[in-house]
């Protein structure tokens, strides 16, 4: 397959259409924000709420942003196949994150809890073997993608699930926070939050990378 010239200036209509994605995207935090306060307000629960070893609000979710990352992701490479490399490789690190979100909930429904981390090495067996592979092709994809708005959505995402929020939820730090007054139920909000603000970036990265990948295939055929 011929690969895609340099993006073509964004037409008024693209324009318009990336601010109306930029308002429902305003509307999904929007969203999120009122659910975490409608599980606040819950009563208790017998548990501690935004406890990730339950599945609340926050892990709903979770879950669903990033089940329709995956979806996005897939559809791109086999609707618009002009980043399927990169795009396979997403959605196995994607599946990947699915089964580690889980592992608990895997674990009680197989009785073992070595399962989800079986799942994780296969995915990542396979992605290993997709890179060198293709690593070429990969790397014409990466040259392409990665100055889009969607690469940056995307590590902007990545950045803030697995690695801030992994910082600042830790429990020593909110324990130097709050000294003898420290309440974990804080500093599950602070992780569980933080860390759905990432998979929701995620979501809306691999959302723009259908976009990109139609746009991409549109101008080949064009060409």
């Amino acid at each position: 397959m011929a690969h895609p010239s340099p993006l073509l200036p964004l037409t008024a209509g693209q324009r318009n259409a990336i601010l109306l994605r930029l308002l429902c995207y305003i509307a999904l935090f929007v969203i999120y924000n009122l659910g975490i306060h409608w599980e606040a307000r819950l009563p208790d629960l017998g548990y501690d709420k935004f406890d990730s070893s339950h599945f609340g609000f926050s892990e709903f979710m979770q879950n669903l942003m990033l089940s329709l990352s995956v979806v996005f992701t897939l559809f791109a490479r086999a609707k618009w196949p002009v980043l399927r490399n990169g795009c396979l490789l997403l959605g196995l690190f994607l599946l990947a994150s699915i089964a580690r979100q889980n592992h608990l909930r895997v674990e009680d429904l197989v009785g073992t809890k070595a399962i989800w981390k079986a799942i994780v090495a296969i995915l990542a067996l396979y992605a290993v073997y997709t890179l060198v592979r293709h690593w070429k092709a990969f790397l014409q994809e990466l040259n392409i993608y990665a100055g889009s708005y969607s690469f940056g959505l995307l590590m902007a995402g990545v950045l803030t699930t697995y690695v801030f929020s992994r910082l600042f939820g830790r429990q020593v730090l909110w324990m130097d926070v709050m000294g003898e007054h420290y309440i974990r139920i804080v500093k599950n909000l602070a992780e569980e939050t933080t860390e759905s603000i990432g998979y929701m970036l995620i979501c809306m990265g691999t959302l723009e990378l259908c976009l990109l990948a139609r746009r991409l295939f549109r101008q080949i055929a064009v060409n």
